[in-house]
């Protein structure tokens, strides 16, 4: 399934600026994995640390796992496409909860 995952993502990474309804379309050489296949990397990568179930109170302690994870795969593929908000939080030091991403949720509050 991953693989799967990765493939598509590569495949259809140059069609998402370059839209087509043709379903027998080309593979394109200017193809190429995203930010998507390396977050997807970092999940893999924390799991594989540790794929104990995670108790709820837990939660905050695994979140910081993932966390480092995807800060430390930012840094390997700082240019993947990642959005400016994301890269942000990438590149700051620490985990801070303060930063606000301007959720729905949080605009209407």
């Amino acid at each position: 399934m991953i693989w799967g995952a990765v493939f598509g993502d590569i495949i259809g990474s140059y069609y998402e600026t370059h839209c087509t309804n043709d379903i027998d379309f080309e593979f394109r050489r200017e193809s190429a994995f995203t930010d998507d296949t390396v977050m997807m990397a970092a999940v893999c990568k924390a799991i594989t640390l540790d794929s104990r179930p995670v108790p709820f109170l837990r939660l905050n302690a695994r979140a910081l796992e993932y966390a480092a994870q995807y800060k430390q795969f930012y840094s390997f593929y700082p240019n993947a496409g990642y959005g400016q908000m994301f890269s942000e939080w990438a590149r700051e030091r620490g985990f801070s909860r303060q930063r606000s991403y301007g959720s729905v949720k949080e605009d209407h509050q």
